[in-house]
């Protein structure tokens, strides 16, 4: 996204539902295309499966919702995450180190702080800043617990917001749904069956 950006390139006075996930530019619901459980721009799209699908960042699958607070703040500040977000994407980045180094995913978000019993091929903590952590468990920049769960939807962290107060039905939420309220949810993994 390039500095002053503060909306969609292609409808400037539509409202923004979030961010391509291949080039980082903010896209309107007009624009919204969903390739491979992600949210892309029509460019990415068009570039995407000329390349048979292989995406920019090849590292990880990943779908984030930005809504309410968070879209907010993004627009006030162009091509600054707000912390909320930097949050999920770290911790994030910690649950796939550790499947990296496990074959596995956390079984919950407690493990990537401290060892569980029986696992070899563990190799955290794979987060260390204590601000973000309440009695072994990260929390969001609030100091509000993060949920997060491994279903038949996939893998996902989410974090009530700054009031800590769910407005969202988490075990209900699709990887196509946005967030209610000032909730955000990051899609770290997103699949038709169970994973693992």
């Amino acid at each position: 996204m390039s500095p002053g950006e503060h909306g969609c390139p292609r409808h400037p006075a539509g409202t923004v539902v979030g961010v391509c996930m291949n080039c980082g530019r903010l896209i309107c619901a007009e624009c919204r295309v969903r390739l491979d459980g992600r949210n892309v721009c029509p460019e990415c799209e068009a570039e995407l499966e000329s390349r048979g699908g292989r995406w920019k960042s090849v590292s990880r699958i990943a779908v984030l919702a930005l809504v309410g607070l968070a879209v907010g703040y993004w627009l006030t500040r162009p091509g600054e995450l707000p912390p909320e977000v930097k949050r999920l994407e770290e911790v994030g980045a910690a649950v796939e180190s550790f499947r990296t180094d496990t074959g596995r995913w956390p079984r919950e978000l407690g493990e990537l702080v401290r060892k569980p019993a029986d696992e070899a091929g563990w190799t955290g903590p794979y987060l260390g800043d204590e601000r973000f952590l309440s009695q072994g468990r990260p929390t969001d920049v609030h100091g509000n617990p993060l949920e997060y769960g491994v279903d038949a939807r996939g893998v996902w962290i989410a974090t009530a917001g700054e009031d800590g107060e769910w407005q969202t039905d988490l075990a209900a939420m699709g990887s196509d749904d946005d967030p209610g309220g000032d909730d955000l949810l990051l899609w770290v993994f997103i699949e038709d069956g169970a994973p693992d």
